[in-house]
């Protein structure tokens, strides 16, 4: 199957020759979760953008945004997450994954549908989500 015209484009070739995609995987007391994550912008920044994929889609759908936003300083992770089949374990699996990166603050970019991605702040989470910026699209009615 050919390339897409945007897997050829300058800009994300750019993006996938200068980042490198990681694969965390991350352990709570509901199992194991693999994470994929682009971490782009200096590490000394304890308060990063967070970029959450739509459920259909990969890290790489933000690749102009970070690329935009990290050569201006702005840390930045796109991110995909694990399977989970609940609300609650994709928060600890989350949770864990900010341990991992030493997070004490994140701001989260989602799309319209993850309404209910948050991370508890409670004094059991290092972690405090600042901000959410959901992002407009497809609501559906009902």
């Amino acid at each position: 199957m050919p390339d897409s015209a945007l897997a050829l484009s300058p800009e994300f070739q750019s993006f996938k020759s200068s980042l490198t995609r990681q694969r965390i995987t991350v352990e709570d007391n509901s199992g194991e979760g693999v994470w994929t994550v682009y971490d782009t912008g200096p590490n000394t920044v304890r308060c990063p953008l967070i970029m959450i994929a739509p459920l259909s889609g990969t890290p790489e759908v933000y690749y102009k945004q970070v690329l935009a936003l990290s050569s201006k300083g702005i840390r930045v992770l796109a991110l995909e997450g694990p399977v989970c089949w609940s609300e609650g374990r994709w928060c600890s699996s989350f949770r864990h994954l900010l341990y991992h990166f030493n997070l004490d603050k994140v701001h989260l970019f989602k799309q319209w549908y993850q309404r209910r991605v948050r991370v508890p702040g409670s004094e059991a989470s290092p972690a405090e989500v600042r901000r959410q910026l959901p992002l407009p699209g497809y609501r559906p009615r009902g």
